[in-house]
């Protein structure tokens, strides 16, 4: 629990980095109008990882339950 709740901080902190540089690289050119498809690419990113990783949980809850099921049916 403790290694998958680190990964995932050290994940959203690079993410994190990635924006802001995107971000000052847009202001720094005077693009700064473009910053919102940035924000938009980021809500997207988000909503998509968030339903894939609860279809992923869903799945894995199912295939855990027929599991469970086949295997006391065949136990003695």
């Amino acid at each position: 629990m403790g290694s998958s709740f680190l990964i995932t901080l050290r994940e959203g902190l690079e993410a994190s980095l990635v924006i802001s540089i995107l971000l000052t690289y847009l202001a720094k050119t005077n693009r700064s109008d473009e910053s919102r498809s940035v924000w938009l690419g980021t809500i997207a990113a988000t909503i998509a990882c968030l339903v894939i990783g609860i279809a992923f949980m869903f799945s894995s809850m199912a295939l855990t339950a027929t599991l469970n099921m086949q295997l006391r049916a065949h136990w003695p």
